[in-house]
């Protein structure tokens, strides 16, 4: 974490749509039943490349961290198409 260079991050857009990303519903759903710290949901056949959006277009740039020690070793990329989710989905009762 704190050598330069030490970390890659990638960050994928997440847009409001007309249809959920198949695994990013299935995330959201298994999210839903975690409300105190510790507690788990299990995704059997979770395919997180799934949450990839189809694309080989994608821009990088040297960052920091998102949390404390925020230390500026990331190389960020950020893919540019979205996935999508619906309003219904971003609001799962």
């Amino acid at each position: 974490m704190t050598s330069p260079r030490g970390l890659l991050a990638v960050s994928v857009i997440i847009d409001v749509g007309k249809t959920t990303s198949t695994e990013l519903r299935r995330l959201t759903v298994a999210s839903q039943s975690i409300t105190f710290k510790g507690q788990k949901a299990n995704l059997t056949d979770f395919q997180p490349a799934a949450l990839l959006p189809k694309t080989t277009h994608y821009v990088t740039y040297e960052g920091s961290l998102t949390f404390p020690g925020c230390h500026e070793t990331v190389t960020w990329v950020i893919l540019n198409n979205p996935i999508y989710i619906t309003n219904d989905d971003v609001s799962l009762d």
